[in-house]
């Protein structure tokens, strides 16, 4: 998936707070399906997230990401 339908999904279904979007890689994947886009596993999910959106805490193999508005 490109970075740009992962940022889509992010604004559309993430929490919102200020400056940046919540969520975690559990809920990226719910909103694929719901989207019906083709669902990554959740290793690949976190490999794509990362290049954009900062890693919070230490969970694992389910990461909370925010996403900033830029």
């Amino acid at each position: 998936m490109d970075s740009q339908t992962s940022i889509r999904l992010i604004q559309a279904h993430g929490v919102l707070h200020g400056d940046h979007y919540s969520f975690n890689s559990a809920e990226f994947l719910r909103w694929c399906e719901q989207e019906q886009l083709p669902m990554p596993s959740l290793e690949e999910a976190n490999h794509e997230l990362a290049p954009f959106c900062i890693r919070v805490g230490y969970s694992e193999p389910v990461r909370a990401w925010r996403y900033y508005l830029t």
